[in-house]
């Protein structure tokens, strides 16, 4: 299997058993989140695309500081927060 064939398993795996607006595989490097693969999304993203690492809502959820899940963006906490990340969570660069 190849890693496109493997991330392409993986999102329609997510899409049928958690189905949200927006799954996606992506890469941060540079400063920047891109896309390398997604679902269909209601966000009109695409494969290549890529915005800022620090201005993303990913970046909340990998310092432990956001929500592990937000089924609607706009009910997601992601206000500052003074307590540590979560336990097994590594804070972002």
């Amino acid at each position: 299997m190849t890693v496109e064939q493997a991330a392409r398993a993986v999102l329609t795996y997510l899409h049928l058993h958690l189905p949200m607006g927006f799954w996606s595989v992506t890469r941060v490097k540079n400063g920047r989140q891109s896309y390398l693969y997604l679902d269909e999304n209601d966000y009109g993203l695409a494969a290549g695309g890529s915005h800022p690492w620090g201005s993303s809502f990913c970046i909340h959820m990998a310092s432990g500081t956001g929500p592990d899940v937000a089924p609607d963006h706009r009910d997601a906490d992601l206000r500052p927060r003074s307590a540590s990340p979560r336990p097994g969570t590594t804070k972002a660069r």
